[in-house]
């Protein structure tokens, strides 16, 4: 995806561009793009422009032409997907969102959020709100029922509704994270300070939280079906 929000499927010898398909509005866009393949490759989630009319758009891997259930269940407003993920098993997709809300020039980030959709029942979600209003980063758990988000560090447990800290402390800088296949390592930037000097890693692996870590959450997770008031 370049800066335009173009998305192409380039031949891997040639260079060649086989299909490109605008990601929302045809304009420069200087927000992170973020894309995903499914598991089974046949499909790529694709973030959209900022104020589009879904933040998260699904693609056919080859085409480019929309495929696979739209994704809705979202309130209204102006939503910008900085991060997607699927689980291992293709069932569930989350995106880490900003919601935006009008500026004087520009619109401003007001609240940050993560949203887990199961694909066969696309208009109701998994609406989570975050701590920080700094970009949000997600992970989903192999079978899709665990939800890992950064910068805050916590994994929230997507059937109970309970929560736990895998860091002391949420990170003060910008993060991807991933999961390993078995879903028992996380692994996350080091940070700024901690690149190959002294030893260091740019990359840190985490054990996953154990089921005693848990503890009920400020406020239970939000389970959304779609409305006509509430598509977007």
């Amino acid at each position: 995806m370049d800066g335009f929000h173009r998305v192409q499927v380039l031949d891997a010898r040639t260079g060649e561009v086989l299909a490109e398909e605008p990601a929302g509005a045809h304009r420069e866009d200087p927000y992170p793009r973020s894309l995903e393949f499914s598991p089974d490759g046949e499909t790529i989630a694709v973030a959209m422009t900022t104020s589009s009319r879904r933040p998260v758009g699904l693609l056919d891997a080859r085409t480019l032409s929309e495929a696979g259930p739209r994704l809705g269940g979202l309130p209204r407003g102006i939503w910008q997907a900085t991060d997607i993920a699927y689980s291992r098993d293709g069932r569930f997709i989350v995106a880490g969102l900003r919601e935006h809300v009008h500026g004087e020039d520009t619109p401003e980030v007001s609240s940050t959020w993560a949203a887990v959709w199961r694909l066969d029942r696309p208009s109701e979600l998994d609406l989570l709100k975050l701590s920080s209003t700094k970009r949000p980063y997600v992970a989903l758990s192999p079978d899709g029922g665990r939800l890992y988000a950064l910068p805050d560090g916590v994994v929230h447990d997507l059937r109970t509704g309970e929560r736990a800290a895998f860091l002391p402390r949420p990170l003060d800088w910008n993060s991807y994270i991933d999961l390993s296949p078995n879903g028992r390592w996380l692994a996350f930037a080091a940070g700024p300070d901690q690149g190959h000097r002294g030893g260091r890693h740019p990359v840190t692996a985490r054990g996953a939280p154990p089921r005693g870590a848990f503890i009920r959450p400020l406020s239970a997770v939000q389970r959304r079906r779609q409305s006509p008031a509430d598509r977007v």
